[in-house]
């Protein structure tokens, strides 16, 4: 299963805790509240897809190594993961450059986009900071990663 999101509801506390910066304290009764307010329609979790499919098939489910199993397994989901107008939007944001040249140039790479039939133009506001543009296009990074240096695709 790949589930395929627009925005994170809480995407500028993510970007601080990746800085270094301590985030807030987690408890139960915080994480019900927010529960609550995201499914009364209070927080706006934006757009999800959620694609399902078939077993993985020949996988080696006898394979000892951890990292090759999961290798498998995380290729197959990225196969799947779609974007959105708002990831390119975002990305020709974070870039500076048309989208309709991001979108051309995913679909070139072979992404996926999200399904028309989904994808009707309504999409969050787009985000202004930088740092949130350039966190919002790495939900397609994956696709990017063969044509960047060796050492750096990882």
């Amino acid at each position: 299963m790949t589930i395929n999101y627009e925005d994170l509801p809480d995407q500028t506390s993510l970007l601080n805790e990746a800085n270094g910066n301590r985030g807030g304290e987690m408890s139960l009764s915080a994480l019900m509240n927010w529960s609550i307010q995201a499914f009364s329609g209070r927080i706006n979790v934006g757009r999800i897809f959620i694609s399902v499919s078939n077993a993985i098939n020949g996988l080696n489910m006898n394979s000892k190594d951890p990292q090759y199993l999961g290798c498998c397994i995380q290729n197959h989901q990225q196969r799947r993961i779609v974007v959105s107008e708002f990831h390119v939007r975002a990305a020709s944001l974070a870039i500076n450059v048309p989208p309709k040249l991001i979108s051309d140039a995913l679909s070139s790479i072979g992404c996926c986009h999200w399904p028309e039939w989904r994808d009707k133009g309504q999409f969050n506001q787009m985000p202004t900071d930088l740092a949130v543009q350039w966190s919002v296009m790495l939900h397609f990074g994956h696709a990017l990663a063969p044509y960047l240096p060796k050492s750096y695709s990882r």
